[in-house]
């Protein structure tokens, strides 16, 4: 299986410091867009500094900074892997924000998507997103970490940082295999307040290469008032252009 991915991220109005970034295969990416092509393997994360606090843009960029160089293979525990490693940074982020300097004050949510040799795994902390696009769809394949799902903006109750540890991350999203048309999103909550669910589902279900259409969809939303953030990434299998 081989897969087209394209991603983007940036502060989404000149309003907003810009606490989003985006990892996808050792690219990490504070501002801009990418499209890599023929992927076999994925390593896809979003994180979002919680923004409000004053350096979380440091936390954000310091946890996928550790994330891309963590080695995995396919017949190891990638749970018990990643769980553990993730739980070390966050207690040195818990440290570094009892004391003055870059994470002091600082907090970030977690989500992301990981395929190698036919395995896959999610991962998940806050309120970030990983949709399921199938046959004009959108399914939310992740539950959101927040005190009250249905109210906007509701808080956040499990992230990396702060002065106490607060982290349990949540792997129980099910993702087995793709069907021939699919699409998987991995994104911050920004996404989906600048655009409605049924605009992303137009754009998915487009008849053209996911490179085109993710391009398209960042140079309008760089055009626009956007409330928030904007960290997203597209994945495609190869075979469905």
């Amino acid at each position: 299986m081989q897969f087209d991915v394209s991603y983007f991220c940036f502060d989404g109005n000149s309003g907003k410091k810009n606490q989003d970034r985006v990892l996808v295969n050792k690219d990490l990416l504070t501002e801009g867009i990418n499209h890599l092509q023929n992927l076999d393997t994925l390593f896809c994360f979003v994180a979002d500094g919680i923004g409000s606090l004053v350096n979380s843009e440091n936390a954000a960029q310091f946890v996928l900074e550790q994330l891309k160089y963590l080695p995995l293979k396919a017949e190891q525990n990638w749970q018990e892997i990643i769980d553990n490693f993730l739980q070390e940074i966050n207690y040195q982020l818990v440290l570094w924000n009892r004391q003055p300097g870059d994470f002091f004050d600082s907090a970030t949510t977690l989500c992301g998507l990981i395929y190698q040799e036919g395995k896959f795994l999610t991962v998940n902390a806050g309120d970030s997103e990983i949709w399921l696009y199938r046959e004009k769809y959108l399914q939310r394949l992740n539950k959101l970490n927040v005190l009250w799902e249905d109210i906007p903006n509701s808080p956040i109750t499990n992230y990396f940082g702060t002065d106490y540890p607060n982290l349990k991350l949540d792997f129980s999203s099910a993702v087995s295999s793709l069907n021939p048309g699919d699409k998987i999103v991995v994104t911050t909550d920004g996404l989906l307040k600048a655009i409605s669910k049924k605009e992303l589902i137009q754009i998915l279900e487009e008849d053209s290469p996911l490179y085109i259409k993710i391009d398209s969809l960042y140079h309008k939303l760089c055009a626009q008032y956007n409330p928030d953030n904007l960290g997203a990434i597209f994945i495609s299998e190869k075979s469905n252009g």
